[in-house]
């Protein structure tokens, strides 16, 4: 009975996360960037027309999204561990119980080293905001326009 509780538990815990990446499809539908051809999805953000600040702040909110996604499967997991060891490891446990300990710990491992990924993703999306393109004005007399890649550097 307790495996049924704890897998029901998980799956929606796991179908509750699966959409953290995507703000809401009706947001993508009317902004244009969204497409749908063969039942599927297809996501183009940021739009070519967009500026600095708004593809820094997309880069930057999904650096957000994606530490917290990080963070959430590292605690689960550890707790997932230390659930399957205090269900496995007990003096008066049957073989079946410390077998559903080895596969909850076992589960909670995946889920610390499923948090690796993300960690390094969300490092290289918030490097992505501080690098992105855009146009710089030349000078006040002439005042045109022309390509540029920004780079910024925080110093503090």
């Amino acid at each position: 009975m307790k495996t049924y509780i704890i897998a029901t538990a998980m799956i929606l815990l796991a179908n509750a996360a699966s959409n953290a990446q995507v703000n809401s499809l009706r947001d993508a539908a009317t902004s244009g960037s969204y497409t749908a051809a063969n039942n599927k999805q297809n996501f183009s953000w940021p739009a070519s027309d967009t500026s600095i600040a708004d593809t820094k702040a997309y880069y930057l909110q999904k650096s957000r999204n994606q530490k917290t996604a990080a963070w959430v499967l590292l605690g689960g997991g550890t707790a997932l561990i230390g659930i399957g060891l205090l269900i496995g490891n007990r003096d008066n446990s049957s073989f079946d119980e410390a077998g559903i300990g080895l596969i909850v710990g076992s589960g909670g491992l995946a889920a610390c080293i499923g948090s690796i990924p993300l960690f390094i993703s969300a490092r290289k999306y918030k490097a992505k905001a501080n690098l992105s393109f855009g146009t710089q004005k030349t000078s006040p007399l002439v005042g045109k326009q022309i390509p540029a890649l920004r780079l910024q550097i925080p110093l503090g």
